[in-house]
Order: structure tokens, then sequence, then C-alpha cells
């Protein structure tokens, strides 16, 4: 198994948002998000201004996971994490269903094809 690396952190006003590949295997450990690419700012996703008021007393980090459409939308957005938050959770990923837009990875024949990624969600207060 490969460690995966963050290939982005974006930092402004108490908040980060660390991107990476989700989908990453043996044969191509270095695609960022399963081979799609961030089709727009990916800083604009997730703001400090969109962090729940209820959260921002205390430094958080939350790992969300979805899909990636063969059309760059995300979709199927959840976290895996014991600790996570629901309410945290369905407002992140709503978020990113919102905001995040990707180019399409593209199959052997070069036709957009679904795939996976993440990002790592971290806040506190400036």
């Amino acid at each position: 198994m490969h460690a995966h690396r963050p290939r982005w952190l974006l930092v402004a006003g108490g908040i980060a948002l660390t991107l990476s590949s989700g989908a990453a295997s043996s044969q191509s450990p270095h695609n960022d998000f399963g081979g799609a690419t961030p089709a727009n700012n990916p800083a604009s996703w997730v703001t400090y201004r969109d962090v729940l008021p209820s959260l921002r007393p205390r430094p958080g980090r939350l790992r969300l996971t979805f899909d990636i459409t063969a059309e760059g939308r995300v979709s199927n957005c959840a976290s895996s994490e014991v600790e996570a938050l629901e309410r945290a959770v369905r407002h992140f990923c709503g978020l990113l269903v919102d905001r995040a837009r990707f180019n399409p990875a593209l199959d052997a024949n070069g036709s957009a094809r679904q795939t996976e990624g993440w990002v790592i969600v971290r806040w506190w207060e400036p």
C-alpha cells in the first residue's frame, strides 16, 4: 500500500482544505482524485464563514470521501470517521456537492469516467 501525500493545502482565515487522492492504486499512486482534477478553485469549496458556529470554539478535522461523476460533480459524500459529527458531515458534504467541480477522469478511450476522491477539512479559530 502506498502512502498518500496531500497535493494541495489551502489555508485561509482559520480553515484548511487538504486535497488528495482517494482512488489511487498501486498502478497510479500519484493520480489526484483518481485522475480527475479540480475545475474550479478548491479554496472556494469551503471557507471559514462556512464553519458552523457550534464547531468554531474548538479546532476540528473531518475527512470526507465522495464520488466524482463522469460529469465532474461530487456525489455520495460521507465520512467513515467514528468521531465525525453527523451534522458537520452533512453540512460540509453539501458545500462540496454545491461548489466543487472537476475535470473528470478519463478511461483508456478518452471517455469521461466516474472516480473517487477525498478531502480533509480542518478548522480553528483565527
